[in-house]
């Protein structure tokens, strides 16, 4: 996969971009800073095509509107065939069946479980400026080609907010292809976690009470696996800022440490700038 030509797209910072900083600042470069992007994979579209069809489950029941399970299941298969053809992927025809048939046996139990829940919000855009905790100074975006100097905000978006006597929930779904334990929910999505709370912080004066994800499971029997993390009122948001803090200082020094570990794999945007093999 050749490298593209220099195209960051850090006017902003989101819970996607602090998570693969995390993860490897080599990666972190390559999606963000150089604009190298791999290929979807199949369970990528099914997942974003997914989210869809409970999108429109979400904003229709928001609305207090009769929601039919063929008009989600339209809205899946629609979202589904128009990712495979706007990113170019071949995908076989059994494969492509097995893809439909997962989807529309999730958004059903989905709808089954869930469809009686009406949120207050269904796919919230957040977008707030960043404030540093110590000093009170708005973050300044960093100096790279192509970003105008300005405010370095926080982007997000909210699957699902529903409210409950004593505060607000933030939901978030995942699509995968086993369930994952609590523990590991917390460690793997705790950055978007801590970042979806401080966004709804700023954006509502209502307090955030509790956090969940809700694992749509793909497999034979398909389920929906929900960890719900309480968010607790003194909730500290320091690991967010320290990972702002390490991430504009490697980007304005133009050091990128590479992680290596056992996860690592040819199709990482970022495999090319690190891997002695590639």
């Amino acid at each position: 996969m050749p490298i593209t030509e220099t195209r960051s797209s850090l006017h902003q910072l989101s819970p996607s971009k602090l998570s693969a900083f995390i993860t490897c600042p080599t990666m972190f470069k390559a999606r963000y800073i150089l604009g190298i992007k791999s290929p979807p994979s199949a369970s990528m579209v099914l997942g974003r095509a997914v989210h869809a069809g409970l999108e429109l489950l979400g904003r229709r029941r928001q609305m207090d509107l009769l929601v039919a399970v063929d008009d989600l299941i339209n809205e899946f298969n629609e979202t589904l065939k128009a990712d495979i053809e706007g990113e170019g992927l071949e995908i076989k025809p059994d494969e492509l069946a097995k893809l439909r048939e997962a989807g529309e046996q999730l958004i059903r139990l989905y709808l089954g479980r869930y469809g009686h829940e009406k949120p207050v919000s269904s796919e919230l855009h957040l977008d707030e400026p960043l404030i540093h905790p110590s000093t009170g100074e708005v973050y300044q975006r960093p100096s790279l080609p192509g970003i105008e100097p300005g405010e370095l905000s926080l982007y997000g978006i909210v699957d699902s907010v529903l409210e409950e006597p004593d505060g607000l929930v933030v939901v978030d779904y995942k699509v995968t292809a086993r369930t994952s334990a609590d523990s590991s929910v917390m460690l793997t999505h705790r950055m978007q976690l801590l970042c979806y709370a401080w966004l709804m912080s700023r954006a509502s004066d209502r307090p955030v009470k509790a956090l969940e994800i809700r694992q749509l499971v793909r497999k034979k029997q398909p389920d929906i696996s929900v960890t719900r993390l309480p968010v607790p009122g003194n909730v500290s948001y320091a690991p967010m800022f320290d990972t702002i803090d390490a991430l504009l200082a490697t980007v304005d020094g133009d050091a990128y440490l590479s992680r290596y570990g056992f996860l690592c794999h040819a199709s990482c945007d970022g495999y090319r700038l690190c891997s002695p093999l590639a």
